[in-house]
């Protein structure tokens, strides 16, 4: 593996050494069988990341290794989906709750929100509440609960504001909270 573009992907996203080692081996097998010909290095490293940090359940998304990468997400899904495929690795579907703690204390830093643990739980319990539900994306369904959440417990945050941190459009995060507010 190209350690340059791996340890720089470590440090940017702040990997752990298992999620690293995880990404080398899954770079390992696809050197091996021919995985990713015709890609670059890059896109298939970044592929290889993440699926180590969804095998993982890492709170590190899409979105986050593209930022992290000179890369469209599109290019790197197609990476991670050659990948999974020709591996046979099955995954099951993420969590969003894995985001719900992250996304509050980026809302509490970036925007001095003061949420705290009262938030957290509420978005847990709402995303215990709405399991049927589905969106595009956890991380949609994360921030939209969290925004319905802080709304819930009289904290007052913006579409935009909880869509810069999660990395979504605020449409999105609307959407999500629509759709919760629905199932409540």
């Amino acid at each position: 593996m190209p350690p340059a573009t791996l340890e720089q992907l470590q440090t940017d996203l702040d990997l752990d050494d298992q999620t690293t080692e995880l990404a080398d081996v899954f770079y390992g097998a696809c050197d091996v069988s021919g995985i990713g010909n015709g890609r670059s290095t890059e896109a298939m490293v970044a592929g290889c990341v993440y699926l180590a940090v969804r095998e993982l359940e890492q709170p590190v998304s899409l979105s986050d290794i593209t930022d992290a990468t000179t890369l469209e997400m599109n290019t790197i899904l197609a990476a991670y989906q050659e990948i999974i495929g020709k591996l046979s690795i099955q995954l099951q579907p993420e969590d969003p709750i894995k985001y719900v703690p992250e996304f509050v204390q980026r809302l509490d830093e970036e925007f001095d929100a003061h949420l705290g643990t009262p938030v957290v739980e509420r978005a847990k319990e709402i995303i215990d509440i709405s399991k049927g539900f589905t969106s595009s994306t956890a991380i949609g369904v994360a921030a939209g609960t969290v925004y319905v959440a802080a709304d819930l417990e009289n904290k007052r945050l913006t579409q935009a504001e909880v869509g810069e941190v999660a990395n979504v459009s605020p449409d999105t995060v609307r959407e999500n909270a629509l759709a919760h507010r629905a199932q409540l």
